[in-house]
C-alpha cells in the first residue's frame, strides 16, 4: 500500500467521525424532543380529563365539544407513540455514536503508526488497512441523501478550527460568517465547472 493510500483512509476516517457525530446528535435531539413532546402532551390532556364542565363552559368549551378534542388529542398522541416507536430516532443516534466511538479510536491508531518509528512500518499499515475496511463495513451507513451536506459540513469545521487556531479570541460566529462569505465569494469569482 502507498503512502497516498493511507493518509486517504485516514481522511475518510476523520470524515466518517464527523458524519457519525452529527447524525447522533441530531437523531439524540429529535429522540429526545419527540419524548418530551409527547409525556408533556399526555399530562395536559390528562389534566383536562379531570377539568369540571363548569370550568369548560366558563373559557368558552361546552363539554361536548371538549371531550371531543381531548379524544382527537389522545388520538393524535398515540399515533405519535406508535411513529416514535417506529423510527426509533434514540436507537438510529446510539448507533451512530457507536460508529464514531469505533472510528475515533481507529483514527488514534492511524496516528499512532504515523508517529511511530518502527522500521517495518508495512505491516503496521496492512493491520490497519484491514481494520479499516472491517470497521467501515461493520458500522451504520451514512444515509446518502446526507452524506453531501455532512462532507460539507466536515469540512467547514475543519477550516473553522484552523482559522480559530491562527485567530484566538475572535468569536466563533463571526469567524464562521467570514468564511462562508470569503468561500462564497471565491466560489462566485470561480470559473465554471465544466461538465
Amino acid at each position: 500500500m502507498t503512502k497516498e493510500e493511507h493518509e486517504r483512509e485516514y481522511r475518510v476516517v476523520d470524515q466518517m467521525i464527523s458524519m457519525h457525530a452529527d447524525i447522533a446528535q441530531t437523531k439524540k435531539s429529535q429522540a429526545l424532543m419527540l419524548s418530551v413532546g409527547l409525556l408533556f402532551s399526555s399530562a395536559i390532556i390528562c389534566g383536562f380529563i379531570f377539568v369540571d364542565d363548569a370550568i369548560l363552559n366558563s373559557i368558552g368549551i361546552g363539554p361536548a365539544r371538549a371531550h371531543l378534542l381531548i379524544g382527537l388529542a389522545s388520538l393524535t398522541i398515540f399515533g405519535l407513540s406508535i411513529v416514535d416507536l417506529r423510527v426509533d430516532w434514540g436507537g438510529v443516534g446510539r448507533a451512530h455514536a457507536d460508529a464514531a466511538k469505533r472510528l475515533s479510536q481507529l483514527k488514534a491508531k492511524y496516528r499512532h503508526a504515523i508517529a511511530s518509528q518502527d522500521p517495518d512500518k508495512q505491516t503496521l499499515w496492512l493491520a490497519l488497512s484491514n481494520e479499516y475496511t472491517d470497521t467501515l463495513s461493520s458500522v451504520a451507513a451514512v444515509p446518502e441523501k446526507s452524506f453531501v451536506r455532512l462532507k460539507g459540513r466536515h469540512h467547514f469545521k475543519r477550516e473553522l478550527s484552523r482559522t480559530i487556531d491562527k485567530h484566538p479570541g475572535v468569536p466563533v460566529l463571526l469567524v464562521a460568517c467570514c468564511l462562508r462569505c470569503r468561500a462564497t465569494w471565491n466560489y462566485l469569482r470561480s470559473k465554471p465547472v465544466d461538465e
